[in-house]
């Protein structure tokens, strides 16, 4: 089973040489690294020159630099359109992974055909490579089909722990990039993998994940209820996930009506209704839509805020 990397840059020089270092030192080498750089205007562009110089005679490297800055998105999905392999690897510029990641991750797909995508686990390092956080995801199976009723209760789906079939899912993603807005381009991988029965997770940690303090999805998540208006802000997020799901609902014909999507936007309105009012008892009323939260601590969560607000 042949593989790809697709990794995207921008302005990535301080930790760059170690995610590729980490690529290089795999225990099964890919067989094709796709760099797409977004405009970078520091050593990032040297720094890739020089290792695909170095490297060519290891693994076919394939370097695109962009004049114009097109956005994290668009450029990861232009770089998997690149890609001439059918396994994909996503790739940040300031990870690190575990010299399996790449024999492990085939082994999956090779046992298990019905795979269409796979998330792995994930541990948050800092600047020194310190362990910070294991097990960031918390998945806690070696490998589970998730529904998709289940997967839309969650948004953070990292795309450097993402492995997925191209012939499966590009044309339809690279469509949808197309005629709308996407949320992410990681989330909606595992979205259409979902659509096809076919998205697993796993508790294997096989990237690293650094916490540069400049990630937003990391910020939400560690500043989840220290305020209300941080609180907002994390419910907001959600709101637009839930509004890309009604878009392909109502205007691009997917059969997912028994996601109950505009409940889910309803029950966002009502978070943020009753933290911006501060008010206790509609929160603790609203326990009638318990099910259309992303989970049970997201709805006491909120009660516990507003005590704390008082």
């Amino acid at each position: 089973m042949k593989t790809s990397v697709v990794m995207a840059t921008y302005n990535g020089e301080k930790y760059l040489e170690q995610q590729l270092d980490s690529i290089l030192t795999q225990s099964v080498l890919p067989d094709e690294l796709i760099v797409v750089d977004d405009g970078s205007t520091d050593n990032t562009r040297r720094i890739l020159t020089e290792f695909s110089l170095k490297n060519r005679e290891k693994i076919a490297i394939n370097l695109i630099f962009r004049e114009n800055n097109i956005g994290y998105i668009g450029n990861f999905i232009d770089g998997i359109g690149r890609a001439t392999n059918d396994l994909i690897f996503l790739c940040d510029q300031d990870d690190l992974w575990h010299k399996e990641k790449i024999k492990n991750s085939i082994n999956y797909f090779t046992i298990n055909p019905q795979i269409v995508a796979l998330h792995t686990n994930t541990s948050i390092i800092n600047n020194k490579n310190e362990l910070v956080r294991k097990g960031s995801q918390e998945y806690t199976k070696t490998l589970e089909k998730v529904s998709l009723a289940k997967f839309i209760k969650k948004v953070n789906y990292p795309g450097m722990a993402m492995v997925f079939r191209k012939n499966k899912l590009y044309s339809r993603l690279s469509e949808l990039y197309k005629i709308t807005k996407l949320p992410t381009h990681d989330w909606v991988i595992g979205f259409l993998a979902c659509l096809l029965d076919g998205f697993y997770t796993s508790c294997d940690i096989y990237t690293y994940r650094r916490d540069t303090g400049e990630n937003v999805a990391l910020n939400l998540e560690k500043n989840r209820i220290s305020s209300i208006e941080r609180r907002i802000e994390g419910i907001e997020l959600y709101s637009l996930y839930y509004n890309f799901l009604k878009e392909c609902q109502d205007d691009f014909g997917f059969s997912i009506l028994n996601l109950k999507v505009d409940k889910y936007l309803n029950n966002a309105r009502n978070r943020i209704a009753y933290l911006r009012e501060k008010n206790l008892v509609h929160a603790i009323m609203n326990i009638n839509n318990l099910s259309y939260y992303p989970s049970l601590m997201a709805y006491f969560g909120d009660i516990l805020l507003l005590i704390k607000a008082g």
